[in-house]
């Protein structure tokens, strides 16, 4: 066997030792902030309760990724977020930290509106109640979020598994409202085409029950709820995104499904 260079065994150590957990024990807001108290204290509880490695850019998860999201649920959707911080103290496995976070909030924006382009599955008055946020409310990104979310699963129930919606912005200054456009990509309709189960015996194979069958429309949602219809007959531990699989046929328009149960434990005498 070939003896490793040391570099290569230098690299080797370093990824099989952990690296130290950071804690943030104290947290402090400054700027002109006009967030509610609740808001804030329920962020800086989150911040408390997470654990972050101290090999990553942790600060920018931390203040770029959770806190900027509170301000931009809250219509502060320029808000502008920075943090410092200083070691408490530090042993081999934990450093714990106070963290100040500097905000600047900016103005608070409402939508304006919502406009769908290029929507030719649904029509965009079917879409637009997909989104839990009203024209004129404060633009909340996390409701916008779900929304996308939401048009996903619904394109999915009809084969558009690779559908794709990007949301473009328009700030009006002047009215503080931000016009929101969906640009769908609506891609191809998928169908079912061939189903194959591994690991399970015959006589449990013939008793599955399947909504999906080839040459129909895929619905992804029926795929997911294959699992759930015949709990009784799986493994225990039979999961959706471990045990199966899809592979598109792009040319064909369709999709084979693969559920392989090798890999499961046996319990009760169920494959």
């Amino acid at each position: 066997m070939p003896v490793p260079s040391l570099a290569e065994d230098i690299k080797a150590r370093q990824a099989q030792t952990p690296h130290p957990e950071v804690r943030i024990e104290r947290i402090k807001f400054v700027g002109n902030i006009t967030l509610p108290a609740s808001a804030l204290e329920e962020l800086a509880n989150s911040l408390r309760t997470r654990s972050f490695d101290a090999d990553s850019d942790w600060m920018q998860e931390a203040v770029d990724i959770h806190a900027r999201e509170v301000w931009q649920r809250y219509g502060y959707y320029n808000v502008v977020v920075n943090g410092e911080s200083r070691l408490l103290n530090d042993d081999k496995d934990h450093q714990r930290v106070s963290v100040t976070i500097h905000v600047t909030e900016g103005p608070q924006y409402r939508l304006a509106y919502i406009r769908f382009e290029h929507a030719d599955v649904f029509p965009p008055q079917e879409l637009r109640k997909l989104i839990p946020l009203d024209d004129g409310e404060v633009f909340d990104v996390l409701r916008i979020r779900q929304g996308l979310d939401a048009l996903k699963k619904l394109y999915g129930t009809k084969g558009y598994i690779d559908f794709t919606a990007s949301p473009l912005t328009e700030v009006d200054e002047r009215g503080r409202r931000i016009k929101l456009t969906l640009d769908l990509d609506e891609d191809t309709q998928y169908r079912v085409g061939k189903i194959t189960v591994l690991g399970l015996a015959p006589k449990t194979e013939a008793a599955l029950v399947w909504r999906l069958k080839p040459g129909e429309v895929f619905d992804y949602k029926f795929y997911l709820d294959f699992f759930e219809d015949n709990k009784s007959l799986l493994p225990p531990d039979a999961n959706p995104q471990l045990d199966s699989h899809i592979s598109r046929d792009a040319r064909a328009a369709t999709v084979d499904i693969i559920v392989d149960f090798r890999g499961c434990p046996v319990e009760n005498g169920r494959p």
